[in-house]
């Protein structure tokens, strides 16, 4: 039957290029449409709005995890960045070591919130010249206490910026005790100290995390860029687990947001399905022109079952020729073009979304022309005879 169905094909091809070729692109678009539709219902959790929000977001290179008991080697760690910054897409990175414990003259309140904050951390910048630079903007935004000098800077010493504290106190950063030489000023909101990069070196802290920021991000590209700095992080950096800032806190919470089917993917799945009715009456034509040869096979001994049969295969192989280059197509605009105006694709769209919409659209091929199969399959053998003749 395999052989007899691949000549149908092929012969259809050949005697009726026209017919062919608009049947072969109709299926084509109406897999597309199925596949944009259904890429669109899985990423619906994700509004472009909320990825709006992620362009300044960082890349965390956990390292606390694993080397917690062990001595990091920054030099080892910085060479592999800076070679590496331009394949990346790296624009700078810095280090974060979390607080460990509170000494001085800290209230209750005070303490009690900061030690359960966990978004409270300290930043280390092991670029000498932007070190110099945000520093200097920080300490203008301290509004008691000098801040750091450069000399503190260069010199690594164990002295610290710090947000909601007390001057005259003290805090222990992995044991090491550093001194707070200035205090955020509440309204700026920012939940992170500053301390000189030489003195975490010098002191062997184990950074918490390296958050690394991208270059040319904006909430069109973010998720696509993103991933792909993931993916060379994690050769790059095997032995530590990666993950992007967005994926935490809000990110997460959106996620978790229920698929919805909005009014333009309900409109689109409306005109595939009058695509796909079009598509029947088209190969009803085709079916006419083949009456005779059914005829035969039924006078032959064939079952109406054989019959459809024989229609239905025909469609499963051209549907599937048919999405296979969709496919090839979506896939190319959704690396290219896509992520312009779908940014949530780059996350959503996987090859289990390509295969899913796959049985999704061949199920409803299957109802609608296995139905039309059926009918058209129990026409008597006289009856089709007849109807092939009209058309000679």
């Amino acid at each position: 039957m395999l052989n007899y169905i691949l000549k149908n094909i092929i012969s259809f091809a050949k005697e009726k290029k026209g017919i062919f070729l608009f049947f072969t692109i109709a299926l084509i678009i109406t897999s597309f449409f199925g596949l944009y539709v259904y890429a669109q219902f899985e990423s619906s959790m994700v509004s472009v709005v909320d990825l709006s929000t992620l362009k300044d977001a960082a890349v965390y290179i956990n390292i606390g995890e694993e080397s917690a008991d062990s001595d990091f080697d920054y030099d080892s760690f910085i060479k592999k960045l800076d070679e590496n910054a331009d394949k990346i897409g790296i624009d700078e990175y810095d280090f974060v070591y979390t607080l460990n414990a509170i000494n001085g003259d800290f209230d209750e309140d005070e303490m009690d919130m900061l030690m359960k904050d966990e978004s409270f951390c300290f930043m280390a910048y092991p670029d000498p010249n932007s070190e110099k630079d945000k520093i200097a903007i920080i300490n203008t935004k301290i509004y008691d206490g000098e801040g750091l000098t450069e000399k503190e800077i260069e010199n690594g010493e164990n002295v610290c910026i710090f947000s909601g504290s007390k001057i005259v106190s003290d805090i222990l950063i992995q044991g090491i005790k550093y001194r707070i030489k200035g205090e955020y000023d509440s309204s700026d909101n920012l939940s992170f100290g500053v301390i000189p990069f030489r003195s975490a070196v010098s002191n062997s802290l184990v950074p918490d995390k390296a958050a690394i920021m991208l270059s040319g991000l904006d909430q069109k590209n973010y998720l696509s860029l993103t991933s792909e700095a993931i993916k060379k992080l994690e050769k790059l950096f095997p032995e530590y687990s990666i993950e992007s800032a967005a994926m935490e806190g809000s990110y997460s919470a959106m996620l978790t947001n229920e698929k919805t089917l909005t009014s333009d993917n309900i409109l689109m799945i409306g005109m595939m399905l009058l695509v796909i009715l079009t598509l029947c009456s088209i190969y009803s034509f085709v079916f006419n022109m083949r009456e005779k040869k059914f005829a035969i096979f039924k006078i032959c001994g064939a079952k109406n079952s054989d019959i459809a049969k024989i229609c239905i295969y025909e469609m499963m192989i051209l549907f599937t020729l048919c999405y296979l280059v969709s496919s090839v197509i979506f896939f190319s605009l959704n690396k290219t073009l896509f992520y312009k105006y779908q940014p949530a694709f780059a996350l959503k769209v996987r090859m289990e979304t390509y295969v899913i919409c796959y049985f999704c659209l061949l199920i409803v091929m299957l109802m609608v022309f296995g139905f039309f199969s059926v009918i058209k399959g129990k026409t008597s053998p006289v009856k089709m005879i007849a109807n092939s003749k009209r058309l000679e």
